[in-house]
């Protein structure tokens, strides 16, 4: 019933006002009726009494239908009651048309009912589907961290609100190398575990992503260069602790490059580029170290 619920008052209002249509008509200007028209013709305006049926069973599915479809039969079975206790009995023609509103009332719920409730099913699966390809449009398959395309899609509005937030690009030390001497395989274990331990660091309202092979980045919101230094140690330490997987203790060192909005970059791209370049002279102090972005350097 609750979907029925959901259905706008002024809907119920037209479907129960086309219910009572034909026997306003009937009762209320029977004789002008009848002198228009013929008596079968007369019984034809019953036939909109179907449109409520129509209306229900697409938009609701059949359990609406069904609904609507008791409704209206049972006004139309009342009405023709009343009419014969007051003409003395039941015409044979008066139960002809209520049989055939009743067959057409039950054919029209159960097809337009059972094809609206496939259409609903199908576009349930079409919604379920989208919304997966969505995530996986902004989601890192292999670690379930957020990819390039959802940091750049978390981190914009918050880079843009004129607070201090600061961009980590961390590159591995040292992957490549394990990736081609171990395998893939192994090469993924890493990663993982590299993401697992970049969210430890962190807090849970910051961001973490990884945006390609062996980079990750971190958004660390409404910070300061201080706080971040201890961050960036923290880190350090974190990545560089040995890691036994398949047999092999494996060892990665992070070079983490920092910007800082929004000195280093209004926007995200630019915080991302500055980083980048920060990484890399990150890479010259001997790797496994932390270097702040500075223009011209």
């Amino acid at each position: 019933m609750k979907p029925l619920l959901n259905i706008p008052y002024q809907s119920w209002i037209l479907s129960f006002a086309i219910l009572i249509i034909p026997m306003l008509t009937e009762t209320i200007f029977e004789d002008s009726v009848r002198t228009v028209l013929t008596e079968n013709e007369a019984e034809m305006i019953w036939l909109i009494t179907l449109l409520p049926s129509v209306f229900f069973s697409y938009y609701k599915g059949l359990h609406g239908g069904v609904f609507i479809a008791v409704v209206s039969i049972t006004t139309n079975i009342l009405f023709e009651i009343t009419e014969a206790f007051q003409q003395n009995g039941l015409q044979r023609h008066d139960i002809s048309v209520t049989i055939l509103g009743v067959v057409l009332q039950i054919t029209i719920v159960i097809s337009i009912g059972l094809l609206a409730d496939k259409l609903k099913h199908k576009e349930l699966i079409l919604e379920q589907l989208n919304s997966a390809l969505e995530k996986l449009s902004i989601v890192d398959e292999l670690t379930g961290l957020a990819n390039r395309r959802g940091l750049l899609t978390l981190s914009e509005q918050i880079v843009t609100d004129k607070c201090q937030h600061i961009c980590l690009f961390i590159d591995l030390d040292g992957f490549k190398c394990i990736n081609d001497r171990y395998g893939h395989g192994i090469g993924d274990e890493v990663l993982k575990i590299t993401a697992k331990r970049l969210q430890d660091c962190l807090r849970e309202a910051d961001i973490v992503g990884r945006i390609g092979g062996d980079e990750f980045v971190c958004l660390i919101k409404n910070s300061n260069k201080n706080n971040v230094k201890h961050i960036a140690k923290r880190i350090i330490t974190s990545l560089s602790t040995p890691e036994l997987i398949s047999g092999h203790q494996l060892v990665v060192t992070p070079s983490i490059g920092i910007a800082i909005s929004p000195f280093d970059g209004n926007n995200m791209k630019e915080l991302l580029k500055n980083a980048d370049s920060a990484m890399y002279e990150a890479k010259k102090l001997g790797k496994n170290n932390f270097f702040f972005y500075e223009k011209g350097a």
